[in-house]
């Protein structure tokens, strides 16, 4: 059997040399797209998806909770009661400072009398009247924290975390619920170099990815941009106004896709395009050619270009070109005018 295979081998062989018309087959070749270089020099920047509107909340004095009505991520209604303190100190701060109020206020309306029958100082008078201004102001602030011993949602929104827990004891101030505002919808948080925020026009439209969502460009705009960096990072914070879209979370890790600045002064050609410095060949002063594509029959033909400044992403073309041309940028040495190709 083996020597039978090695017989047709030969006879296989000898047919291909007896046959010197034989077509070879057309060779592969990896293609190019000559794009504007705003398109080709376009950045991407990661940041954090989160609600427009995100707070937290605190009870304004401090005490030990009594409950929490809600956890992380339930759905509130503005207007509803979150959590609340134990109302027993406060309740009993509040009625000392109602009951000393009474008192500043009956001493001070004796001594009136007695002081219209001349029987005490002006100055005694004065001193009674400061201190049911100082009771006064106790009531205040002791009313103050009751009424604030609870947390009320602000708007209708989700409950981003939750901090705190019945029977924990808080100091007036900490966080105990993260609160995220449905009304606003999404924002993109990004921090920006100083180049890119550079020329940044409030409202301009960008072009935003979530992986978590799949592929699919969600669009957005620019609404917010710091006037000044963050001294840790020299970042300016951009924020970007995403257009609803089911799935959206605050947390998620999205990235928004920026053209170059307009202070580039390497970008003034508004019809240069730039392509792979691989696709060049024969280039002399002020010149070179590329093997230009034709997809309607699969042929390429030479094409002298105009070639400008280099840089990391490829090589500036002036003239020769259009955008949406593509070149050849690997596979060059076994090329002919017109030859047919197959295309990678």
């Amino acid at each position: 059997m083996r020597a039978l295979f090695g017989i047709f081998l030969l006879a296989a062989c000898a047919d291909a040399a007896a046959d010197p018309g034989a077509e070879a087959p057309p060779p592969t070749v990896k293609l190019a797209e000559a794009r504007p270089i705003a398109a080709a020099l376009d950045l991407s920047v990661t940041g954090t998806v989160r609600l427009d509107e995100e707070t937290d909340l605190a009870f304004t004095s401090a005490g030990r909770i009594a409950r929490v009505t809600v956890d992380t991520g339930d759905r509130v209604k503005r207007g509803q009661r979150l959590a609340a303190l134990d109302s027993t100190t406060v309740g009993a701060d509040l009625e000392a400072a109602r009951a000393e109020q009474r008192r500043a206020r009956a001493e001070l309306a004796r001594n009136r009398d007695l002081f219209d029958q001349g029987w005490v100082t002006r100055a005694v008078l004065d001193n009674l009247e400061a201190t049911l201004r100082s009771a006064n102001a106790r009531v205040e602030s002791a009313g103050f924290a009751a009424r604030t011993a609870t947390i009320d949602a602000p708007a209708d929104g989700v409950i981003l975390a939750r901090m705190g827990d019945p029977g924990q004891t808080v100091q007036a101030g900490a966080p105990v619920l993260s609160f995220g505002g449905a009304s606003e919808g999404f924002v993109l948080s990004v921090p920006l170099t100083d180049r890119l925020a550079a020329g940044r026009r409030m409202g301009e439209a960008a072009s935003v990815n979530v992986a978590a969502l799949g592929p699919g460009p969600i669009p957005a705009r620019l609404t917010e941009l710091a006037g000044r960096a963050d001294p840790a990072t020299g970042t300016f914070l951009a924020e970007f106004t995403l257009t609803p879209r089911a799935g959206l979370r605050s947390g998620q890790v999205g990235s928004v896709t920026l053209a170059p600045p307009a202070t580039d002064s390497d970008q003034t050609a508004a019809d240069a395009l730039i392509i792979p410095t691989s696709a060049l060949f024969a280039a002399r002063a002020g010149a070179a050619l590329v093997w230009r594509y034709d997809p309607a029959d699969n042929t390429v033909t030479p094409q002298e270009v105009v070639p400008g400044p280099l840089s990391d992403n490829g090589v500036r073309i002036e003239r020769g070109l259009k955008a949406g041309d593509r070149v050849v940028i690997a596979g060059l040495e076994e090329l002919s005018p017109g030859a047919e190709v197959v295309a990678r």
